[in-house]
């Protein structure tokens, strides 16, 4: 039998103990103010997959599923990106003394190849020291993850074409002007690109936090 609203339900109960029935908000800042950043990268990451995942292992899969979850899918995922470029880019600069830590230290901009491009030159600067086939790999690595930032980018600048079937009216104009073309969007290619940008940023954000902490080590 269905559960009745009541006057007094609440959504977020406060919940304390040992055990795994409760999730916690900034209860820990990060040496760097970076925990956030952390768990809101990791999150729309998994959850992505996830959603990805039991579509592709669905026994019982049909075209509502497929065409309904396809939004918070891509949505999930593009977030997660611009989530750990921005931390990325962070790092990088509170690094560099451009920035500190109880600072943003991040441009407030939702486009991917904007953030992309900010931070492609603060990566390659490593790449001096690197041998010239070592240096040309990872040259070409770079270029082959633009491509798909650029895809992404191409279909949702703003963070918006997956969350509104309709683009933002103009002053004076409501017509019906959708976010979005006419795709498909095969889901075992999406997955295994997904997997490969979500390593390659991964990795490059490891190592711009190792840097930092080998910085802050040596004070």
């Amino acid at each position: 039998m269905e559960e009745k609203l009541k006057i007094t339900d609440k959504l977020f109960q406060e919940k304390s103990g040992m055990n795994y029935d409760y999730s916690s908000i900034n209860m820990t800042k990060g040496l760097n103010n970076d925990q956030a950043l952390f768990l809101i990268a990791e999150g729309y990451k998994n959850a992505s997959i996830e959603l990805l995942d039991k579509l592709l292992n669905d026994n019982k899969i049909n075209w509502l599923k497929l065409d309904s979850l396809i939004y918070p899918i891509v949505f999930l995922f593009r977030h997660h990106l611009e989530i750990i470029i921005k931390d990325t880019i962070r790092f990088e600069n509170i690094t560099d003394g451009n920035s500190f830590s109880d600072e943003i230290g991040f441009p407030t901009e939702h486009s991917l190849i904007d953030l992309w491009k900010d931070l492609r030159p603060k990566i390659e600067k490593r790449y001096i020291s690197y041998d010239e086939n070592l240096k040309n790999d990872c040259i070409e690595t770079n270029n082959a993850v633009e491509n798909m930032i650029s895809e992404i980018d191409n279909l949702d600048k703003g963070s918006y074409s997956f969350r509104y079937p309709f683009n933002k009216p103009n002053r004076g104009n409501n017509e019906v002007n959708y976010s979005l073309p006419q795709i498909t969007i095969g889901l075992k290619n999406l997955k295994n690109n997904m997997i490969k940008l979500i390593n390659y940023f991964d990795g490059i954000n490891e190592q711009a936090r190792i840097a930092l902490d080998e910085k802050q080590s040596n004070i």
